[in-house]
């Protein structure tokens, strides 16, 4: 029986002489489709023989220095180089090539410096502004707790399967009665929408939709950078806003071994590095701020020292 090629990998047929001749359309380097020719002592050995143009690490440092004339962001650059080695990874996983000559180009190098979380004072005055707003109960986990976006959009109340999964996150009195009005905000919303509530099956979801169903993270990231332009703060992502954890339970006088669970850092040393670092900034801040800008989450103002 012939063997035969994939649609598109091109003929293979005998010359004369006793040599394999082997034909393909491919496209170069420009982008033009050419047809390349190689040839081969046996069907096999042809069909082995690369038709396209070699690939080597000078074309892949002239394009990046391309796309960095072109002005293209370092972190555009950093994901294209990182999305090519993987292809080619893939393709060495394949057996079509035998290195990954990405591998020998160096990665743009890309500020990881991505701002600093709010300050207590800027946490507060953000929960202060969205308490009337049906995500504030969402906002209190991130900023409290420290809880990233995915755990507080799938947090539900049911038996979890592992050990681990059962580990209990300490939380200051205040946020249980948020979550508390966030159930009896639900059972509101749940009435008003009649027969249009649908909750997905197995699930009974604190943070759900109007109509019950999950909410979509890059939908929840918007409603939080709204939340922060109407609150006048300086704006920050979700992800770094979770960050300003540590510097709240410093504020709250939070215990460093309670504290220590809920940053979940494994060293007590880690929780002590944190409560260090702003302890200088809240000594001079907390002396100026409203009571009632303090008595919005519920706590005390810690004393004058």
């Amino acid at each position: 029986m012939a063997k035969r090629r994939p649609n598109g990998g091109g003929t293979i047929t005998k010359r004369k002489d006793g040599r394999y001749m082997g034909r393909a359309y491919v496209t170069d380097t420009d982008g033009n489709r050419v047809r390349k020719t190689v040839y081969g002592a046996t069907w096999d050995e042809t069909n082995e023989k690369p038709l396209t143009t070699k690939l080597t690490p000078a074309q892949l440092r002239a394009l990046m220095a391309t796309l960095r004339r072109e002005e293209v962001g370092a972190a555009t650059r950093f994901e294209v180089l990182r999305v090519l080695r993987n292809a080619l990874n893939r393709a060495m996983r394949e057996e079509l090539l035998t290195r990954n000559v990405a591998l020998l180009v160096d990665m743009p190098k890309v500020n990881k410096d991505k701002g600093t979380a709010w300050s207590a004072r800027e946490a507060i005055t953000f929960l202060r502004s969205t308490r009337a707003h049906r995500l504030y109960a969402a906002c209190v986990p991130v900023l409290v707790l420290g809880l990233r976006r995915s755990e507080v959009l799938g947090l539900v109340l049911k038996d979890l399967k592992t050990e681990s999964s059962q580990a209990v996150l300490p939380i200051p009195e205040f946020c249980a009665r948020v979550l508390e009005e966030r159930r009896e905000l639900q059972e509101l919303e749940q009435k008003i929408a009649g027969q249009h509530w649908s909750q997905p099956e197995g699930h009974d979801l604190i943070f759900s939709s109007e109509h019950g169903g999950m909410i979509d993270p890059t939908g929840f990231s918007r409603s939080f950078d709204r939340l922060v332009k109407r609150a006048g703060v300086r704006r920050i992502t979700v992800r770094l806003a979770r960050h300003t954890c540590g510097t709240l339970l410093a504020f709250l006088k939070v215990r460093p071994k309670v504290a220590q669970a809920v940053l979940r850092h494994s060293q007590i040393s880690m929780t002590l590095d944190v409560y260090t670092h702003v302890a200088h900034r809240l000594t001079a801040a907390v002396r100026h701020w409203s009571p009632s800008l303090v008595s919005t989450m519920g706590v005390k103002r810690p004393p004058d020292r």
